[in-house]
């Protein structure tokens, strides 16, 4: 009997520490459980307070993803690293990299960066396009999406995505 009494005084403890950590930021769920992991919380206190997160609908974790990769989007890196950002806590390969949405955005962030930089790619040689052009890749940002606001004034752009570069 004492025993159930002390998991419930801890389970309430652990609650508060996880509502506290939720009201500062968002977490994913596999991170909060690895967090209470990494403090010494027992597996099934875990599990209760994670049910209880989910009853209350704490945990939205497509949603906060979508927020990073936003974030970093605005941050002028590209999908790809706001998706091994997330890699670690939830599964990223069900999502899809090309969605329209998605290159939309990676457009918007590729100009915003060229903008910032004061780059003028009408002014710019192949070269200075190619090391632009690896710059962008090295962010995070998709192949096509890079070629296509690069290269887009030149004609035969089909050498660039073909992989000669």
């Amino acid at each position: 009997m004492k025993m159930e009494e002390f998991e419930l005084k801890d389970l309430q403890k652990i609650k508060v520490l996880v509502l506290k950590w939720l009201t500062r930021r968002a977490f994913f769920e596999a991170e909060i459980e690895y967090r209470l992991k990494k403090i010494g919380v027992s597996e099934s206190l875990i599990s209760a307070v994670t049910e209880f997160c989910r009853e209350l609908k704490l945990f939205d974790d497509e949603k906060l993803k979508e927020r990073i990769i936003e974030k970093e989007l605005k941050r002028g890196r590209g999908k790809a690293f706001a998706m091994a950002k997330c890699s670690r806590w939830v599964d990223t390969k069900e999502n899809n990299l090309s969605s329209p949405e998605t290159k939309n955005l990676e457009r918007d962030a590729i100009r915003t960066v060229i903008e910032k930089k004061k780059i003028d790619l009408a002014s710019l040689d192949r070269k200075e396009k190619q090391k632009l052009f690896r710059f962008f890749l090295q962010r995070g940002f998709a192949r096509e999406t890079v070629t296509e606001v690069l290269f887009a004034s030149v004609k035969d752009s089909s050498n660039y995505s073909s992989g000669i570069l």
